[in-house]
């Protein structure tokens, strides 16, 4: 199976509709990161206890464990749609997503930022490290 390859014109039709997919994406992987964080806090709090001969409330644990198991899945998926649409997630903290392409006879990335409103950089998909250079 080739890979999708995009023209500019095609990616700025895409990006009203992958802000809304990356945003959302970006806001479930906070909403993890914190839920993540909280469970890390509890088992530390649940092992503390046991070392003080404590009984730790395993069922909040485990609770937590099946919320970030879930949101886990909820996220794959999402990242699994957009890429479905022919991009590349490059980095979702930042919110950079490329898009394969061509640009005067070689092989490229658009590579566009979360909340541009057109693709700005391009990269030449032989070169690493990478290097965004303007349109």
């Amino acid at each position: 199976m080739s890979k999708k390859t995009f023209t500019l014109e095609e990616v700025h039709q895409l990006l009203p509709e992958l802000q809304k997919k990356i945003e959302q994406l970006i806001r479930k992987k906070e909403a993890y990161t914190r839920m993540h964080d909280h469970l890390l806090i509890h088992e530390l709090l649940s092992e503390s206890e046991k070392n003080r001969g404590l009984e730790p409330e395993q069922d909040a644990v485990d609770d937590h464990a099946h919320e970030l198991e879930s949101a886990v899945d909820e996220i794959r998926q999402e990242a699994d749609e957009i890429r479905k649409l022919g991009c590349l997630i490059d980095d979702l903290d930042q919110g950079w997503v490329d898009f394969p392409g061509h640009r005067d006879g070689k092989s490229v990335y658009y590579s566009w930022k979360c909340g541009q409103t057109r693709i700005e950089f391009y990269y030449c998909a032989a070169e690493t490290p990478k290097r965004r250079q303007p349109i």
